[in-house]
C-alpha cells in the first residue's frame, strides 16, 4: 500500500473515531459517589449510555465556570458529543446515598496534568430534576475549592470537602481546572440525601440498574443475617428475553415484594408503601428480622464476542523522533475487524492500522506515526466490529511519550530506598521523570515509602512535593 493510501485510510479513521473535543483525562471515583459518566463506563451501573464506553475521561471544555465553560443544558456532557449525559429526569440516573458533612472526594487520572484547582457546586434545594441542567440549577458559590498551585497531582488523588445540607435528589458538579491548558474537566455526580424509611423497616440494600441483560442471564438477591447467607430468602429472576436495566430492576423489585414478607423493594410513597420503579429501587428489611443486608448479584452469560488487548505500555521513549506501539489483539466469539488509531493530545491522528482477526486467533500490531512525535500525552483507540453483527468493542489506552532519559540519576525508584540523602536523584518509572531529594530536614521523608504508604513517592505521591523536586 502506498503512503498516500495510508494517509487516506488514516484520515478516514480519524473521521470515524475522533471527535472535535480534545482528549481529557480524569473522573470522580469516590466510592459510593462516583461520577455519572464513570457509572456509564468503568463501573457500568447507568444504563442506555453505551456510547460513552471508553470515554468517561473525555468530558473537557473551557475552564472558568460559571462565567465560561460548557453551555447551559450541556453541563453534564461538557459540550462533548456524549450528549446522552445531558438527559435529565428524576429516575434517569443511578443516585448514590450520602450525608451532609465532611467527605473524601477521589479523582482518578489517566493523564495527570498540572492543576490549578478543583471546585465543586451543588444544585439548589428546590432545583427542577425534570429539566436540563443549567447554571440556574446550581448554587454558583462553590461549596468547596482546593488550590493545587499548578503542581502535578498523583494518578489518584483525594481531598476532603464539606458537603452542604440538602435533602432528596441533588447533583454535585465537580470541575478540575488544568494549569497548563485553557481547559477543565467536568463531572456531575447524582446523589440522594433521602434517609426516610417507614416505621418498622430499615434500609438493607439497593437494586442498581447497572447493565442491560440478555436472554439466559440471571439476577438474584443474596440475603445475609448475622454474617451468614440465608439462601431460603433469595429471590431469583431469570431473563427470558433481552431487556433493559430499568425493566429488570422493576421486575426484580416486584418479584421480591410478591415472594417475601420481611424484605420489600421500591421507592416509598406518601402512604409508606413500597412501589417498584423503572430505575433504582431501594431494598428494605423488617427491623424485627435478623436480616442485616441484601445484595444483588448478576450472573451474565459470557459475551458473544470480544477482543483482548495485551502489550500496551503506559510510557514510551522517543527514539530519533519516533516511537513504535507494539501490542497483540486476540478475538474470541467471532471474527473481528479491528481498527487501531494513535492520537496526540489534541486529537490529531498519527498512525492507523487495520486487521481482520479470526475467531480465537491473535494479530500483532505495530503502529509507527507517519510524522515526528512530541513528548506528552497520547491515546490509542481501538474499535472492533464482529463479522456476524452485534455490538462494537471499544477500548482506549492513555500513554505518555518521553524524551530519552539523560541517565543522570542515582537510582530507579524504589531501588536504593533507605539510602536517599539530600541531592539524591531517582528515576520514577511510572512517568519517566527524574526527581531530586530535598535538603534537610525534608530529606528524611525521601526514604518513607511502602506500597501501602506511598504519599512521599517521587512525582506521584500525594505529598511528593514535600520531599522531592523535579530534577533539571
Amino acid at each position: 500500500m502506498t503512503v498516500n493510501q495510508n494517509l487516506i485510510r488514516l484520515l478516514t479513521a480519524s473521521t470515524l473515531l475522533a471527535s472535535t473535543a480534545s482528549i481529557a483525562h480524569g473522573y470522580i471515583t469516590t466510592p459510593g459517589a462516583e461520577a455519572r459518566g464513570y457509572l456509564c463506563d468503568k463501573q457500568p451501573e447507568n444504563s442506555n449510555c453505551n456510547e460513552l464506553r471508553g470515554n468517561s475521561q473525555s468530558l473537557e471544555a473551557l475552564k472558568g465556570f460559571p462565567d465560561s465553560g460548557p453551555a447551559d443544558t450541556q453541563i453534564a456532557s461538557a459540550g462533548t458529543p456524549y450528549r446522552v449525559l445531558d438527559e435529565q429526569s428524576p429516575l434517569r440516573w443511578v443516585k448514590k446515598e450520602i450525608e451532609s458533612g465532611p467527605m473524601d472526594i477521589h479523582w482518578t487520572f489517566t493523564a495527570n496534568h498540572r492543576t490549578a484547582k478543583f471546585h465543586y457546586y451543588m444544585t439548589k434545594q428546590n432545583w427542577n430534576p425534570s429539566a436540563p441542567l443549567t447554571r440556574d440549577s446550581f448554587d454558583l458559590v462553590p461549596f468547596c475549592e482546593v488550590d493545587y498551585n499548578n503542581q502535578i497531582p498523583p494518578m489518584t488523588l483525594s481531598h476532603v470537602c464539606n458537603i452542604p445540607q440538602r435533602s432528596g435528589y441533588q447533583i454535585m458538579l465537580a470541575v478540575w481546572d488544568v494549569g497548563d491548558t485553557a481547559n477543565a474537566f467536568y463531572n456531575v455526580v447524582d446523589l440522594t440525601f433521602d434517609d426516610e424509611t417507614p416505621t418498622g423497616w430499615k434500609h438493607g440494600g439497593t437494586i442498581t440498574p447497572s447493565t442491560d441483560l440478555k436472554t439466559g442471564d440471571v439476577v438474584r438477591t443474596r440475603v445475609f443475617a448475622n454474617g451468614s447467607e440465608v439462601s431460603g430468602l433469595a429471590t431469583r429472576l431469570e431473563i427470558t428475553q433481552d431487556t433493559s436495566a430499568d425493566l429488570w430492576s422493576h421486575a426484580l423489585a416486584t418479584k421480591i415484594n410478591a415472594e417475601q414478607s420481611e424484605i420489600q423493594s421500591g421507592q416509598v410513597n406518601a402512604q409508606a408503601e413500597f412501589v417498584p420503579v423503572y430505575g433504582t429501587n431501594k431494598i428494605f428489611v423488617s427491623q424485627s428480622s435478623d436480616i442485616t443486608s441484601v445484595e444483588v448479584q448478576i450472573d451474565q452469560l459470557p459475551p458473544e464476542h470480544d477482543v483482548t488487548i495485551t502489550g500496551v505500555e503506559a510510557n514510551y521513549e522517543i527514539v530519533e523522533g519516533s516511537v513504535t506501539i507494539n501490542f497483540d489483539a486476540k478475538a474470541t466469539g467471532d471474527t473481528m475487524s479491528v481498527n487501531a488509531t494513535l492520537y496526540d493530545h489534541g486529537g490529531a491522528p498519527l498512525a492507523f492500522e487495520h486487521a481482520v482477526v479470526e475467531d480465537n486467533s491473535s494479530h500483532s500490531f505495530a503502529l509507527t506515526p507517519v510524522s515526528e512525535v512530541s513528548p506528552g500525552h497520547h491515546i490509542l483507540k481501538l474499535v472492533s466490529s464482529p463479522k456476524n453483527g452485534g455490538d462494537y468493542v471499544r477500548e482506549n489506552f492513555d500513554m505518555m511519550f518521553k524524551e530519552p532519559s539523560s541517565g543522570e540519576y542515582d537510582y530507579s525508584f524504589p531501588e536504593g530506598l533507605g539510602s536517599y540523602v539530600e541531592g539524591t536523584k531517582v528515576l520514577q518509572p511510572k512517568n519517566g521523570q527524574i526527581y531530586q531529594c530535598k535538603s534537610f530536614p525534608y530529606s528524611g521523608w525521601c526514604n518513607i515509602w511502602s506500597e501501602s504508604a506511598s504519599q512521599y513517592e517521587p512525582g506521584v505521591g500525594s505529598n511528593s512535593s514535600d520531599a522531592w523536586d523535579e530534577a533539571h
